[in-house]
């Protein structure tokens, strides 16, 4: 596995290493000019070449120092979850669980998402016609 670093005390952790950045940092302003009519400027060129990837880190995601690591970083998203629920006012409706999240139940909470999602898009369409 491979970590990267996004700042701030925030990391990506990949499976795979990443093999460019698109779109690349922003190397010059853009031509565009806000003071002249769009129609009259050159189009824009946003054709691009991905970029090299960031520096990564190989880490390991067996051992007990990574148990450990991971027990006590899932402990404080909790934490972190348990209080905006409770901040937002929504203890009444939502459960935060300690429980991983089993295939079998994404799967199901997928299928409803798809569900209300084709269902809504029933009542638009019989509403516009």
């Amino acid at each position: 596995n491979f970590a990267y670093s996004l700042g701030a005390g925030r990391f990506l952790l990949t499976s795979a290493p990443l093999s460019g950045v698109n779109p690349p940092p922003k190397t010059k302003e853009s031509p565009l000019r806000p003071d002249v009519p769009c129609e009259t400027q050159e189009p824009a060129d946003v054709q691009s070449n991905p970029a090299a990837p960031p520096p990564a880190r190989r880490v390991s995601t067996s051992g007990a120092r990574y148990e450990q690591r991971l027990a006590r970083a899932t402990d404080r998203s909790l934490d972190w979850l348990r209080n905006q629920v409770k901040l937002e006012g929504l203890s009444r409706v939502l459960k935060v669980s300690d429980e991983l999240l089993t295939k079998s139940q994404a799967d199901r909470i997928g299928a409803r998402a798809r569900a209300a999602r084709a269902a809504d898009a029933r009542r638009i369409r019989e509403a516009t016609r």
